[in-house]
Parts: structure tokens; C-alpha cells; sequence
């Protein structure tokens, strides 16, 4: 996998049509996601459950707000069989 910030636009889309391996775009002015953050909670998972297929993840709280929420279940949906469940008091809706 490539994870890889770059300043000009269009410097991940470059990289990404030269490399047989995925690519993870970490650009700091894409609005609403914090890449970054999803790729280290994705990891603690892999290093607790050792597999990232079959999970079943709530993700609670201010949902609306959440970059790194948003972010992480991006991720999430690229494995199989992944559950996302979505839980925000009535106030957030």
C-alpha cells in the first residue's frame, strides 16, 4: 500500500497510475476526512483482532462532526463482510 501526502493536486492520482500497489490518499485539505487517523485505528484493530474481514463496528457519538468516523468507514467498506452500525443521540440527527 501507498499512503502518501502530496501538496499538488493531482500528485497521488500520478503516483497511483505508476504503482501495481493500493493507494490511500492523505491529502490535509480534503474536507470532512482524517485519513490519517483512519489508517492507525484500522491498524490497532488488525493488531488486536488480526483480521479486518468479518467485523462488526459501532461507531457513536457526534457523527456529523466525526472526520475520522467518516474516514474509517471508508476504509472499512473496502474489506468483506464488514457491519458498520451508526449510533448518534437524538440531538445530533
Amino acid at each position: 500500500m501507498i499512503v502518501l501526502r502530496h501538496s499538488e493536486v493531482g500528485g497521488a492520482a500520478r503516483a497511483a497510475a505508476v504503482s501495481r500497489a493500493p493507494d490511500y490518499q492523505c491529502r490535509r485539505r480534503e474536507r470532512g476526512q482524517h485519513p490519517t487517523q483512519a489508517l492507525l485505528d484500522l491498524y490497532t484493530i488488525f493488531r488486536e483482532r488480526r483480521t479486518l474481514d468479518g467485523l462488526t463496528i459501532a461507531m457513536i457519538g457526534e457523527l456529523d462532526r466525526g472526520r475520522t468516523a467518516r474516514s474509517l468507514a471508508q476504509l472499512l467498506c473496502k474489506f468483506d463482510r464488514v457491519k458498520i452500525f451508526f449510533v448518534s443521540p437524538p440531538r445530533c440527527r
